[in-house]
């Protein structure tokens, strides 16, 4: 749960709510080095996507309240630009190195962050496809969510074997 300062867990209050995480070969070092190349945020590139994101954030959410989740948030500088340009969005940082997350909550003590909690979350998540009608009488059989995109199982029942030109 979390309070505006902390997570609770079990009586213990927590800044950074952190789950096991695999190897991916990202580490705090890659996340320091990658910040050190960019200015730490003040880059070109960096400056004109997050200028892009909270223009397109503005367009679609209007004055609405939302809540947003920052999915790789790092050092959270896109963060930092939406706490000051959507003041009616409640805020989450998501990131893989758990270091990156320590620091970004002493800068940011109000955002809740969490570590891997991407992976928990996606593998829960209800998708509705559309599915056009398919040859050969194929079936949707599953849709299940894998870190290279979707994998999609098709199926098919009596379907002659000189069907669809074969």
């Amino acid at each position: 749960m979390w309070n505006g300062e902390a997570f609770t867990l079990s009586g213990t209050a927590m800044r950074v709510l952190a789950y096991e995480v695999g190897k991916s070969g990202w580490s705090d070092e890659l996340t320091e080095l990658h910040e050190s190349a960019t200015g730490s945020g003040t880059h070109f590139i960096d400056l004109a996507s997050r200028r892009h994101a909270i223009r397109e954030l503005k367009r679609t959410l209007g004055a609405k309240p939302a809540s947003i989740m920052e999915i790789g948030c790092s050092a959270g500088h896109l963060l930092a630009d939406m706490r000051r340009s959507l003041p009616n969005a409640a805020l989450t940082g998501g990131d893989y190195t758990l270091g990156t997350l320590v620091r970004l909550g002493e800068k940011m003590p109000n955002v809740p962050l969490v570590r891997n909690f991407i992976d928990s979350y996606v593998k829960q998540l209800a998708v509705d496809l559309k599915v056009p009608e398919l040859p050969l009488k194929l079936k949707l059989q599953k849709v299940q969510p894998t870190p290279a995109g979707l994998l999609v199982t098709f199926g098919a029942n009596e379907v002659p074997l000189n069907a669809g030109g074969l």
